[in-house]
């Protein structure tokens, strides 16, 4: 069932609103009826950010398409590939980056997974090789299980876990999981309630429940009405919901039924390709829209 969705519209960017969050919480100084601008000018490696994180000692982190920044609230820090250096990134083209329950920051590469070091300030590079070769990996999205395991995205590969503690890959693709539908799997989200949720290129999402023994199975939900769309972000609020950022709006699952619904967003210049979401403080659902800017939705 589709429904048109009000939302109140900011202005701003959803990056620019995380950074002002983030440095408001660590003590930066506030900057208060402006928004600041950060670009090449100001050292930033790249104009397209793909992914922004903060890390256990306030740094920021933006994932860009040519190269990985660090920002101190005054200078960028720039890590690229460099082919003499096995300790560097793996690849320019970072899509995401992601802070683990123990603090360790985790960056996706076209050539692989990158764990950074921080005491040393490098990196250790791991790759996933699903057909047994090292082809396949291109890595989309990062997130991290219930039992500290990461999960993967293989952009056109299936996705993976990833096992810190033994640094061993288990593998997801319809020849070991002939339920899958698709191998196009860009992002991967493990909930509270042992769903796990898979958001395709460009046909919805996919959805597996995992038993006792992390083997997964059909999760026994109806699909049949979300439309075929590409997924940009999957997201669990504080009250269990699930959100799901599309390209074809926004779609929202309410726990306590298990049902979906389909919003459409009254957005002001009509768009309706979610690409973000993230709730802050105060309950509200922060989406960021192609094209439309940032709007909010209050959860209360």
């Amino acid at each position: 069932m589709n429904y048109v969705c009000k939302v109140k519209s900011k202005t701003g960017l959803i990056a620019f609103m995380i950074i002002f969050t983030s440095f408001f919480s660590f003590g930066f100084q506030r900057e208060k009826g402006r928004v600041l601008n950060y670009t090449l000018k100001q050292g930033l490696s790249f104009g397209i950010v793909n992914s922004i994180v903060q890390d256990d000692k306030g740094l920021m982190w933006f994932a860009t398409s040519d190269g990985l920044n660090q920002f101190d609230g005054n200078t960028f820090k720039i890590f690229k590939f460099n082919a003499d250096n096995k300790n560097s990134i793996s690849g320019n083209y970072v899509k995401s980056i992601f802070k683990d329950k123990d603090g360790v920051i985790w960056v996706s590469s076209r050539n692989g997974l990158n764990e950074f070091s921080a005491d040393k300030e490098q990196f250790v590079r791991h790759h996933p090789s699903p057909a047994n070769n090292n082809t396949d990996n291109d890595v989309s999205d990062i997130s991290q299980a219930r039992n500290g395991d990461l999960w993967l995205s293989l952009n056109g590969s299936g996705f993976c876990s990833f096992d810190r503690k033994k640094k061993s890959f288990t593998y997801y693709n319809q020849s070991t999981l002939p339920i899958l539908a698709s191998n196009a799997i860009l992002n991967i989200f493990e909930d509270s309630h042992n769903l796990l949720w898979a958001g395709t290129r460009d046909s919805g999402i996919e959805v597996f429940r995992i038993d006792k023994n992390r083997k997964l199975t059909k999760s026994g939900l109806d699909l049949s009405a979300l439309p075929d769309a590409r997924i940009n972000s999957i997201y669990e609020d504080s009250l269990g919901n699930i959100w799901i950022a599309s390209s074809k709006g926004l779609i929202f699952f309410k726990r306590s039924n298990g049902k979906f619904h389909v919003l459409k967003l009254n957005t002001f210049h009509g768009s309706n390709i979610c690409l973000s979401l993230l709730q802050d403080q105060k309950k509200r659902l922060l989406i960021g829209v192609q094209d439309g800017g940032l709007y909010s939705l209050d959860l209360n």
